[in-house]
């Protein structure tokens, strides 16, 4: 919002949309009137020509903008992620969450890219409902393999893990 203030100040300031349209049309546009007698309204290609200028005045300002914050590089915010936190995903233990149930299989999301699907086990299976926080083993991260002679890999658009159990969180006495 304060840039869009900034913005505005400006333009009025220089009074850049006379000179604008009296740049792009060759005439001021208090000499412009339509066939009704009316004023005539700047052209979009007037009006995105004001947001240029606009722009290039901005930078010429060097106004000091308390808004914008320090951009982190790419690789800055993926070398602090949770992704890269976890580390070897090999036989790590993780919380999921079922999001679907599909007849005796679970697709339990894990924060990963894609959900493992595991099966419902036998005994307490009632207790294994939407929503529900499990616990997992996660053998791999996304299935994918060469099929049949392919030369590329081709994903299942799933994880690999085993189901341990249902996750009850540690309950802390005062």
């Amino acid at each position: 919002m304060a840039n869009l203030l900034k913005i505005w100040r400006i333009a009025y300031s220089a009074n850049i949309r006379t000179a604008i349209f009296s740049c792009s049309h060759g005439y001021t546009s208090s000499s412009v009137q339509d066939a009704s007698g009316n004023q005539a309204k700047p052209s979009g290609f007037t009006k995105s020509k004001t947001f240029q200028l606009l722009g290039q005045q901005m930078n010429e300002a060097n106004l000091p903008d308390n808004d914008v914050e320090e951009k982190e590089s790419f690789a800055t915010m993926l070398r602090h992620s949770k992704l890269m936190q976890l580390g070897n995903p090999e036989s790590r233990m993780l919380i999921g969450t079922i999001i679907n149930l599909i007849d005796d299989d679970l697709y339990i999301d894990f924060g990963g890219k894609f959900p493992c699907v595991c099966k419902v086990p036998a005994v307490r299976s009632n207790e294994y409902t939407l929503g529900r926080k499990v616990r997992l083993k996660l053998l791999d991260l996304e299935l994918s393999s060469k099929f049949l002679g392919a030369t590329k890999d081709v994903t299942l658009l799933e994880a690999d893990a085993v189901l341990i159990g249902l996750y009850f969180p540690p309950v802390y006495k005062e």
